[in-house]
């Protein structure tokens, strides 16, 4: 698979090659640094795609949980969402927690899970980078389980503006602009608590740390390449300690 990706990446030097016509590389004429910088992005671009994710599971026993905490262990970051309910609960009720790398995608069942120790605990390990979009419902839930949020964040929604995206830009519209993918709507408004979650649910879960994963490394060289990356972390910093409810 990524031989076969690489020899069309190739080709694509060529703008004639079929798989490139829709690629989006701007460069201005005679600009080699330029077109050789769009080349690589269209490039890792093409990669994050073409490398397919594992079955979608449910992770709902301990077994399964120790197993999965245990392979995501050691990740330098961690794309992180969470499903909850709370339209008649004074507290927020987490009800799945999604992670991903650029190899996995974690969908913790935090209905019938009774203790989410392990992976919450690899929540909180210092040093990792936990990626977000709009984090702040999701670490106001972190704060109810542990009553302090986790450090070491990336929210993709504060990073955008850096990078010329909307204020305040939504996920969706974001995932379209940065990696050029439509993301399914239709389940906003789905009851997280009913078990059992068929593949169309997990699926629109899964996409929502998808996603995050392939986004994280493209706005981070970017936020790099432009010498913006100090400017990210106050932000970051503020977010967390905004929360303390």
């Amino acid at each position: 698979m990524i031989e076969s990706s690489w020899r069309a990446l190739s080709r694509c030097q060529n703008a004639r090659a079929p798989e490139c016509q829709n690629a989006r590389i701007v460069a201005a004429p005679g600009d080699a640094d330029h077109r050789r910088r769009g080349f690589l992005l269209f490039a890792f671009r093409f990669l994050l795609n073409a490398v397919p994710m594992p079955p979608l599971t449910l992770i709902d026993t301990p077994a399964a949980l120790d197993a999965e905490v245990a392979a995501l262990s050691g990740a330098r970051w961690l794309a992180v969402d969470t499903e909850f309910y709370r339209e008649r609960t004074y507290r927020p009720q987490l009800c799945l927690l999604q992670i991903a790398t650029p190899t996995r995608v974690a969908l913790v069942d935090a209905v019938t899970l009774e203790d989410l120790t392990p992976v919450i605990d690899l929540l909180y390990t210092p040093g990792v980078i936990k990626v977000l979009h709009a984090a702040r419902q999701d670490l106001e839930l972190f704060y109810w389980m542990r009553g302090s949020v986790p450090r070491d964040l990336f929210d993709t929604q504060v990073a955008a503006p850096l990078l010329g995206h909307a204020d305040q830009i939504g996920y969706g519209n974001l995932v379209r602009e940065v990696v050029e993918v439509e993301l399914e709507k239709a389940f906003k408004r789905t009851d997280w608590k009913r078990r059992p979650l068929d593949q169309e649910h997990l699926q629109y879960a899964a996409d929502d740390v998808i996603y995050l994963a392939k986004m994280y490394p493209i706005m981070r060289d970017k936020l790099e390449e432009l010498g913006k990356l100090d400017e990210l972390e106050p932000r970051s910093s503020s977010l967390s300690r905004m929360i303390g409810y």
